[in-house]
């Protein structure tokens, strides 16, 4: 966590999400939300609370680590491998099987995602990252090549 140095995470084929304090050597709080393997983790920039999942269940699950609880959950049209909080901390992006990235404003997640693009179809997107200017994400896919 960019707010608890101590603080991991763990996403397990088994579908769960473990915390870990590294400090106490000890695990915190694990959540079920997935029905699928959970597949990936990321804290968010500007909530200390703040942690999401994405999951082959094509879901994307948020959960308050201090009351250990899920708080949300997106529902896509695709498997997801890969998770990404936007730097303001309202945007959220999902890598997907089949190539797509996935772009949600987390006030508004009803209507599904604001922007869907095809980054590398038919190739998976495992991993995204983003800049320092809002509302700018970039995928990779497998082997790390954009």
């Amino acid at each position: 966590s960019p707010f608890k140095s101590a603080y991991m995470a763990v996403a397990a084929d088994r579908g769960f999400v473990r915390l870990w304090d590294a400090h106490a050597k000890t695990a915190g709080a694990q959540f079920l939300e997935h029905k699928a393997p959970a597949t990936a983790l990321h804290f968010s920039p500007i909530n200390a609370l703040l942690l999401a999942s994405a999951g082959l269940d094509k879901q994307v699950c948020f959960y308050d680590v201090r009351e250990k609880r899920a708080v949300k959950r997106i529902r896509a049209q695709e498997p997801l491998l890969g998770t990404c909080f936007l730097s303001d901390g309202n945007g959220v992006a999902a890598g997907s099987t089949v190539g797509s990235l996935l772009y949600y404003d987390l006030r508004a997640t009803a209507a599904g995602p604001l922007h869907a693009f095809a980054a590398h179809t038919p190739k998976p997107v495992f991993c995204m990252a983003s800049s320092c200017v809002p509302h700018s994400v970039k995928a990779a896919r497998a082997g790390g090549r954009p």
